[in-house]
């Protein structure tokens, strides 16, 4: 499915636009789910959010401010907010994670009161992954218990899937490495019943992270290897990125630090393809780590500094302290313990 939208892109860009302009929002709403697991999957975030935009421009002008419950157009008010949440999402994706929050926020609001279909449980899902993104770790956690209620009264497996595994991340970054796991393998499991093979890649990649941190590297290995092989199976460029990731971190573990930078300079070649700018800063505090460990200090903090600056300049707090500590540890390796103290107690 994914590889025919891709030859037919085009023509879903002529049809969005034809629907844009005569003013058949529902429709571009209806759209809007599949839009975004297509720039998910095979990622042009950028692309996509131009579409979602020019959709959402357009919604603006058609349906008025204040129009409630119980009028003609409450349906297109939903999906207006459906649109916003989405374009709040992409944006996200480029690097603009406040911008995409507060368009995410807005956009749940409106759904809430507007609606308690899927489309809020979805609003519910991007916004605590932007929210984990900030480091805003309780407030991804709220809406992710408000998202997985959502898609488990709907029936929607796939959705509480997907929510196992932001629960796993968001409690992977908060050091609550145990329930982490136990959400990602319920997340694995739910994933591999109902055969989405992305969401079966996905926990492996981040079961592979708490087994590296364990020093399980064999099992490491082996979960990021099974979530590789699924992805290129259809063409998920994020999903290989992100496996690419995983394995040059176990890669400068293990010392093969030639193989390592190789193997992240690879994911950030396809992050910096597809447009998502904030996975490619994200990889380069990876890089600058395998540059140090190789003993190109040059080399690695310019890569630090690369993701350390994405980071500062989206908001990211979670990002500018682990970047600011690995500063402080290349200035370690460099034998300058003044600074290295000082960047550490930052970092702190």
């Amino acid at each position: 499915a994914v590889e025919d939208i891709a030859v037919d892109f085009a023509n879903l860009r002529a049809a969005w636009g034809a629907a844009v302009e005569g003013g058949r929002i529902d429709e571009v709403a209806q759209a809007t789910e599949p839009l975004w697991l297509y720039a998910d999957t095979r990622g042009g975030a950028g692309e996509v959010g131009t579409l979602l935009r020019q959709a959402l421009d357009a919604a603006e002008q058609i349906v008025p401010a204040g129009v409630g419950p119980g009028t003609p157009r409450e349906s297109q008010v939903g999906s207006m907010a459906l649109l916003r949440c989405a374009t709040g999402w992409t944006l996200a994706q480029r690097g603009m994670l406040e911008t995409g929050r507060s368009m995410l926020e807005r956009g749940v609001a409106e759904l809430t009161s507007e609606t308690r279909d899927s489309k809020l449980a979805l609003g519910h899902l991007w916004h605590g992954w932007v929210s984990f993104l900030l480091a805003r770790n309780a407030e991804a956690a709220e809406h992710a218990h408000e998202a997985i209620v959502g898609f488990a009264d709907h029936g929607d497996l796939w959705g509480v899937a997907r929510c196992h595994f932001l629960i796993g991340n968001n409690d992977t970054a908060v050091g609550q490495l145990v329930t982490a796991d136990d959400a990602l393998r319920t997340s694995l499991e739910m994933a591999e019943k109902i055969g989405d093979r992305r969401g079966v890649a996905l926990a492996c990649r981040n079961l592979c992270i708490l087994a590296g941190w364990f020093g399980r590297y064999d099992e490491a290995r082996s979960l990021i290897d099974r979530a590789r092989a699924l992805s290129r199976e259809f063409d998920d460029r994020l999903g290989s990125a992100y496996a690419l990731r995983e394995l040059g971190k176990v890669l400068t573990i293990e010392g093969r630090t030639a193989e390592a930078i190789e193997t992240l300079q690879r994911s950030i070649g396809i992050t910096d393809d597809v447009d998502n700018r904030w996975e490619s800063a994200a990889t380069a505090d990876d890089l600058g780590n395998a540059f140090a460990a190789a003993g190109d200090f040059d080399a690695a903090e310019e890569e630090i500094r690369r993701c350390l600056r994405a980071a500062e300049s989206s908001g990211h707090r979670y990002f500018v302290a682990r970047c600011i500590g690995d500063l402080g540890a290349l200035a370690l390796r460099r034998g300058d313990t003044s600074r290295a103290e000082e960047h550490l107690g930052e970092a702190l």
